[in-house]
């Protein structure tokens, strides 16, 4: 969670955030739990009775943290997002159009190339994808 690091409050945030976006959009599935700390490389002391070998140790991370469908909170937050004018597009990525400009560091973004040939045409784009966000590089 961060502790100590850079990052810390970052994520104390987030988990305040995530709990006030659950009632607002009514997620049943969100639930607390506790998390643990699990390792496989080493021995030592093991909270979590189902696991079990001579090199596993377990040990409580957090006790406050939550736990949500992924698809309820991704089909929730896409028809809040519709509510609020937004435009849903399912479909994938397959390059951008850029506006030619004098050099390649001044070309501008033009829209989004999907795979099926439709283009959205638009100035910004968030690439959103976590780890998988250079395999659009």
């Amino acid at each position: 969670l961060g502790e100590g690091g850079v990052t810390q409050d970052l994520h104390r945030r987030s988990f305040v955030l995530h709990e006030e976006l659950a009632g607002k959009l009514n997620i049943e599935s969100y639930r607390k739990i506790k998390t643990l700390s699990v390792s496989v490389d080493r021995a030592g002391s093991n909270v979590a009775s189902w696991l079990d070998g001579p090199k596993v140790g377990s040990r409580l991370m957090d006790s406050d943290t939550a736990q949500v469908s992924p698809y309820e909170l991704t089909t929730k937050m896409m028809a809040a997002a519709e509510a609020k004018g937004a435009q849903v597009v399912i479909g994938t990525a397959a390059g951008l159009q850029l506006a030619d400009g004098s050099g390649d560091a001044t070309k501008t973004l033009k829209g989004v190339e999907l795979e099926s040939g439709e283009v959205l045409e638009c100035d910004v784009a968030i690439v959103a994808m976590g780890v998988w966000s250079t395999l659009h590089e």
